[in-house]
Formats: structure tokens, C-alpha cells, sequence
């Protein structure tokens, strides 16, 4: 009775307009503040008097709810565990508490992150956050597991946006976010590339009353990094740079330092920019900073600010380490300079690395990480050979290959066509007394592998009955027991049989397949126009939580394409809009392609006349409609992209089966060049193509005279002449002229045959003519 008294003459004083509710022991207490309604308003003799409504509820169902929750969450019944909770928020969701509700998401939240849901657990909670209750609930969520969620949502590939709008949405919430919050933030903009968003991100840290710390600035140099923004990496270390610089002023001057300093950097911001410029290929800047780590009095100093120099000297002064070494190796490797880099990991151990603990300088020694990048290096300059025998130098110097060398390894011998090698590697590591273990890096290289190997193969016919039986397991376990024969009809014997081999590796393993994997599996499908194994992929990773890729859905059209399938090809495309999902431009010119594709398969299906023979309808079909479509929304959202000239090579490809589609790559050519785009050799290579085929002579010499007059050399237009010359032949030969009668009708012109059968006719052969 006490707390219902106090909090009614609370309601009374207070100018607020919302309720306030409170758990008693007699249950859930809410009094509305100020009530603006005339009927939970009365006045009675001038006094407002305040209204209170006691909800019969107690807090012992939403601790059994929580309880109950946390269970199913922990155990990986996640969808039991989001059962329950809606079961909660349907029950109790009027007269719940927010921080109980807060409890409540948090609970789930953490529960989705351990299960992998990623994409689930930042659906579920932005539509909590834009709920009715989210302004008072985003105060009120408990830290980890939001971070958490954040930090699986940068980790996750294409799940960035769904973390900058949580926290939009908490800002705008006034919830309390750390530096940790913004650090996650600036490090996911750096994995997409988007140096725009890492400095927005820094500038609103700071605006907001967060200061950066020094794990943040190394994160945003590394963010910088990444999106190949190095000026502005280089910006920021200078500006951390001249913090000590102006500390060691206010020292001497007595003052108190400036709050609002960056920090100092360190050993490792030095190592991120010397990464900076090896992953943008400046070799000169990173010499010059590694010897500056060195403590090379004759190197080159970053421009810093006014009198930092010196300073910063110091501070860079014997930073140099075993990481620096592997950095400045794989920036060598990273340009091409092989010989540097191997000359570099045979002198580490004449490279000093500042004092030990005894006082004396300790040599350095190259890492795993820096053998493992000249690997990769030598796999991509199709050095195997020299690449097997640094393998074994490196086991040779006591070094341990981590399980990442030998998947550059492996990778290395399959980019240089070496599959049975890589085999062996894989047998190898996977032998019970190796001390190295495969993970899914390793299963994903040798499933592109023969993903690859069964796209260039000639699909059989026979089926072994172990590839048989692995088929129809796999099948059933990616339709549900439904069609696992479409599953099984596309592993023949070899290269299928070898990637269903695999896949049941990783599960007997415990190892999750990743979207790779899949991406793999579907590109191999798409390639092949299996539409229906490729729908069974789609739904298996549905139903495991692998959140796809834009590359996912653009292999699901390729593969509907193919089949005709153009009403999934548009699902496709609809559903990577209505994603979080950013669309890029491959995923655009994939949409047109394989709705152009659509066209040719239905027309020769129907069997009717070839595409684009003559006689055929003049009228575009509905997947040419569906492109020109496509492209007039480019610029709309969420595409809002600009048409480049790959763009109009795609359309120019497809609609130039047609007549009526050339005519439609004509009026798309006159709109290129009223927007300025110039044709490069492919684009006009396939332009060149539709003259030929249905436009005519005159339209391929306009095109001619068009790329001649844009400055193209003569090396370049050599090919289109021949073209136009080859045209201009065949075409006075069998263009069909109009002769214009004397009753004005028109026929055509009559050929040589025609008249020598009316003169003879079939039978006649004593004409003077040789018969051939």
C-alpha cells in the first residue's frame, strides 16, 4: 500500500506522459503519469486525480520464461527457444516490464550467436529495436551479447548493414555504447571495403563523447588498410604521432594534457602500417617504415606534423619483430618480387630485433606466416617446383606448417593443375599421427577443385554404387527425404564422386560447411543448368543457417537460366534485393544474362525456330522484357548502380539472338553514347556480331566509322574491318532486294538458279552447263 501511495503521488508530480510500471509482490503496478485523456484525467476540484491499475501478473512466470529460453538456447534448440519467448511476448508482452523484455532478447540474441544464426539473431533483434518499445528497450539490453551479435554480423559476409542499423537505432535510443561497440564497427567497414563508413564511424565516436582508445586506432589503420585507403591510414598514424609530440610540450610548459588526444601508437599500429602499404603494393614506403622500425638513423620519415619527426622517431625506433618480417616478406611476395622475398627469409636472423633480456640484440626468425605467403606467391607465378622444396626448407628450419601452410599448399598445387598432389597433401594431414588437422579451408579447396574437374567433365552416364549410395544419403538430407535422385543424377564416377566423398568427411569431422562450400557446390550446378540440385543446396543451407552471399544468388540464377526457369530467376533476384544483402553489379548483369538465356531455352524447348533465324516472331520474349526492365531500374533502390559498359556487352550478347532484340541493342547503343560510355572490344565485338546477324551491312560500316572516329588504333580496328568486309561480300551476295513491279506490287529480285529452273527445269540437263 505504501509503494501504490508513493507512486501515486508520483504520477501526480510527475510532467512525463508515459506509464510507469513496477513489479510488486502483489504483482505488476502501472501508473500512468500524466494521463492526456479527459477520462483517466478527471479533475476534480482543480486536482488532478491519478488513476492506478494493478495487473494481476507476477514475476514468477517471467523468470520460468527466461529459464525456459536459456535451456532451449543453450542445448541448440533455438527454435524451440524462439518458440517459447513469442509464446511469452504474445502472453505477457502488454504488461511485461522492459527490462525484463530486455533480459528476455538478450537471452535469445546469445542464444542465436552460439547456434551460428547469425543472420536470424540480427533479424530478430532489429525488429525488437524498430518495435513498438524499442526506444526503451535498447537502454536496457545487456552489452555482451549485443556485442557479440555485432561482431559475428561484421564477421558474416553481407551482414554489415544489419549491423550499422542496430546500432543506429540504438544511438538514436540513447543506450550507452562503449568503444568496444564502435571498434566492431570500424572493424567489419574494413572487411567490405568501406573507408567511408570507418571514418563516419571515428567522427561519431568522438562527436559522441567516446574517446578512441589505442585498440580502436590500430583497428581503424587496419580498416584503412584493407579498403586500400592508405593516405588516410597514414593521416591518422600521423595524428597519433603528434599526441606525444604535444604531450611532451604540456610536460615542459606544466600544463594538463589535452583529453581529447589520440593515443600513442605502438609496436603493432607500426606493424598494421607497414601492412597498409604491402597490401597496396608500395614497396618504397614500406622499406622506408621497416627501416625506421630498424631504427635506421638515414630512413625516411612518414610527413608528419610540425616538429614530430623526431618523436616519432623514437616511438618507431625498435619496433621491428618477427611480425614486421613476415609483413615486409609478403609485401615482396605481394608485388611479384620473389627473389627479395626469398633473399629476405634466408638474412632474418642477420636483422636485429632490439635488446633481449640480457642486454644483447636477438636475431630474428621468419614465421610460418611468411613462408605461407611466398607459397601462395609461387603457386600464383606457376612455380610448383620451387614452392614444394621452400615446403621443405621451411620443415628443414625446425619450423611447424600450420594448418593454413598447408592449405596454401594444396591450394598452390591445385591452381597449378596438380589435383593428385594435393590429394596426397590432404591424406597426409589427415593421417592420425599428424599433428596438423584439416578445417574447412581444407575441404572447401579440394571441393572447388573438383567442383571445377566435374564442370569440364563430360557428364556420365553410369553411376558406381558407392557414388550411388553417397548421393542418395546426401540427397536426402538436402531435399528431406524427397527427390534424392536428382541429388544422385549428377554424381557420376570421378570428380562427384570425390566431392560427396569429402562433404561426408566434414560431417563425420564435426566440421560446419561453410558458405563457401556451398558457393562451390552451386557454381558447379549453375555451370551445368541443374536447377533442381541446386534448389536441393539452396534449402540445405537454409535449413543448416549458412547465410548466403550475393555470389550464392547469382549461381541460382545462372543455374535457373539455363533450365528456362524465369520465374526463378526473378525469385532469385527479388529475394538478394529484399536482403541485407548489398547488390553489386555481377549479381545485375548475372539477372540480365540469365533472363536473356531464358528466352533461347524456352524458344528451342517449345521447338519452334531458332532464336534469331529468319521468319521468326519480330517481338521481344519476356526475358528480354525482364532485362531492359532490370537496366532502367539500375539506379533506383537498393540496386543504385550505374550501367558501365560490361553492362551493355551482357545485353547486347543476348538480345542480338532476335531481330526485334538487335533492333533494341541499337537504340541501347545510341543511349550509350549519349551517356558517355566508350566501347571497349568486347562490348563492340558483340555489337559487331549483331549487325552481322540481323541489322545489316549499313549499320556495321556506322559502327565502324563510329569506333574510328573515337581514336581506336589500327591494331584494334584490323579485325572489325576484316568483319565489315566479310559482310559487305556476303551481303551483295544474298541480300534480298525489292523489285518494283508494274502494278506497283513488289517481289523479289529473281537469282540465276530461279531462272535457269524455268528455262530447263529439274529434268533438262543438255543446257551447255556442267552439272556439279
Amino acid at each position: 500500500r505504501l509503494v501504490a501511495t508513493a507512486l501515486a503521488f508520483a504520477a501526480v508530480l510527475a510532467p512525463a506522459s508515459v506509464s510507469t510500471s513496477v513489479c510488486t509482490p502483489r504483482g505488476l503496478l502501472r501508473v500512468p503519469s500524466a494521463p492526456a485523456s479527459p477520462i483517466s484525467r478527471p479533475v476534480v476540484e482543480g486536482r488532478v486525480r491519478a488513476h492506478m491499475c494493478v495487473v494481476p501478473v507476477s514475476p514468477a512466470p517471467l523468470v520460468e520464461y527466461r529459464r525456459r529460453v536459456e535451456k532451449h538456447m543453450r542445448s541448440g534448440r533455438w527454435q524451440a527457444g524462439l518458440e517459447i519467448y513469442e509464446e511469452c511476448e504474445t502472453e505477457l508482452g502488454a504488461v511485461m516490464p522492459p527490462g525484463w523484455h530486455a533480459s528476455l532478447v538478450s537471452v535469445a540474441v546469445a542464444g542465436l550467436c552460439r547456434a551460428g544464426q547469425v543472420q536470424r539473431a540480427s533479424g530478430f533483434l532489429l525488429s525488437r529495436l524498430a518495435g513498438e518499445g524499442g526506444a526503451s528497450l535498447g537502454p536496457l539490453l545487456e552489452p555482451v551479447p549485443r556485442d557479440r551479435l555485432l561482431d559475428a554480423c561484421a564477421s558474416t559476409p553481407g551482414q554489415m548493414r544489419a549491423a550499422r542499423d542496430i546500432v543506429t537505432l540504438l544511438a538514436a535510443a540513447n543506450a550507452t555504447l562503449s568503444a568496444k561497440t564502435y571498434c566492431i564497427l570500424i572493424k567489419g567497414f574494413g572487411r567490405t571495403g568501406d573507408a567511408r563508413s570507418v571514418a563516419a564511424t571515428l567522427a561519431e565516436m568522438r562527436a559522441s563523447g567516446v574517446p578512441p582508445d589505442l585498440i580502436t586506432c590500430n583497428a581503424a589503420i587496419d580498416a584503412y588498410a584493407r579498403a586500400g585507403a592508405v593516405s588516410q591510414a597514414e593521416a591518422l598514424l600521423r595524428s597519433m604521432e603528434g599526441t606525444a609530440q604535444k604531450e611532451h610540450a604540456l610536460d615542459a610548459a606544466g600544463a594538463a594534457a589535452d583529453v581529447t588526444l589520440l593515443p600513442k601508437p605502438n609496436g603493432r599500429t607500426y606493424n598494421t602500417m607497414l601492412k597498409a602499404y604491402a597490401l597496396a603494393g608500395d614497396l618504397e614506403n614500406a622499406e622506408s617504415l621497416a627501416a625506421r622500425m630498424r631504427g635506421d638513423a638515414g630512413a625516411d620519415l612518414l610527413p608528419t606534423a610540425a616538429g614530430a619527426g623526431e618523436q616519432g622517431r623514437a616511438t618507431a625506433a625498435t619496433c621491428f619483430d618477427e611480425i614486421s618480417l613476415n609483413t615486409l616478406v609478403n609485401a615482396y611476395a605481394r608485388a611479384g618480387r620473389l627473389d627479395s622475398a626469398l633473399a629476405l627469409l634466408h638474412s632474418a636472423s642477420s636483422l636485429p630485433r632490439g635488446e633481449g633480456p640480457d642486454g644483447t640484440a636477438t636475431p630474428l626468425r621468419a614465421g610460418a606466416h611468411a613462408y605461407t605467403s611466398v607459397i601462395t606467391a609461387l603457386a600464383d607465378a606457376r612455380r610448383l617446383p620451387d614452392a614444394l622444396l621452400l615446403f621443405q626448407g621451411m620443415r628443414a628450419a625446425g619450423l611447424k606448417p600450420t594448418v593454413v601452410t598447408y592449405n596454401a599448399l594444396i591450394a598452390a598445387c591445385v591452381r597449378c593443375g596438380d589435383v593428385v598432389r594435393a590429394v596426397r597433401l590432404m591424406d597426409a594431414i589427415c593421417a592420425q599421427d599428424s599433428p596438423v588437422r584439416p578445417d574447412e579451408q581444407t575441404f572447401n579447396t579440394l571441393i572447388v577443385a573438383f567442383c571445377r574437374i566435374a564442370d569440364s567433365a563430360p557428364a556420365s552416364g553410369s553411376v558406381s554404387e558407392r557414388a550411388r549410395a553417397a548421393a542418395a544419403k546426401e540427397g536426402s538430407m538436402m531435399v528431406n527425404g524427397g527427390n534424392a535422385a536428382a541429388w544422385a543424377s549428377v554424381a557420376p564416377d570421378g570428380p562427384w564422386e570425390q566431392v560427396l566423398s569429402l562433404l561426408k568427411e566434414m560431417d563425420d569431422r564435426g566440421l560446419k560447411r561453410t558458405v563457401r562450400t556451398y558457393n562451390a557446390l552451386l557454381g558447379a550446378l549453375a555451370r551445368r543448368g541443374d536447377a533442381l540440385a541446386a534448389d536441393a543446396v539452396e534449402r540445405r543451407m537454409a535449413a543448416e543457417g549458412v547465410a548466403p552471399t550475393v555470389h550464392t544468388y547469382t549461381a541460382l540464377m545462372r543455374a535457373r537460366g539455363l533450365a528456362g526457369d524465369l520465374a526463378g530467376v526473378r525469385q532469385a533476384f527479388r529475394t538478394l534485393k529484399e536482403s541485407s544483402l548489398q547488390v553489386d553489379r555481377a549479381a545485375v548483369h548475372e539477372f540480365m544474362s540469365a533472363c536473356l538465356t531464358c528466352d533461347a531455352r524456352v524458344a528451342r524447348a517449345a521447338g519452334s525456330r531458332a532464336v534469331g533465324a529468319p521468319g521468326a516472331p519480330a517481338r521481344l520474349g519476356p526475358g528480354s522484357s525482364a532485362a531492359l526492365a532490370a537496366l532502367q531500374s539500375m539506379r533506383a533502390p537498393p540496386v543504385t548502380l550505374d550501367p558501365d559498359v560490361v553492362t551493355y556487352s551482357v545485353l547486347f550478347a543476348g538480345l542480338g539472338r532476335t531481330s526485334a532484340g538487335a533492333h533494341q541493342a541499337w537504340t541501347l547503343y545510341k543511349r550509350m553514347k549519349r551517356e558517355g560510355i566508350r566501347l571497349d572490344v568486347p562490348c563492340a565485338r558483340a555489337l559487331m556480331i549483331v549487325c552481322k546477324r540481323h541489322l545489316g551491312y549499313g549499320k556495321a560500316a556506322e559502327l565502324f566509322e563510329h569506333l574510328r572516329d573515337a581514336g581506336w588504333p589500327d591494331a584494334s580496328l584490323a579485325p572489325f574491318e576484316r568483319e565489315l568486309q566479310s559482310l559487305e561480300l556476303t551481303w551483295s551476295r544474298t541480300v534480298d532486294e525489292q523489285w518494283k513491279q508494274e502494278d506497283g506490287s513488289r517481289r523479289r529480285r529473281p537469282r540465276g538458279r530461279d531462272r535457269l529452273f524455268e528455262k530447263h527445269g529439274w529434268n533438262e540437263f543438255d543446257n551447255g552447263f556442267r552439272v556439279l
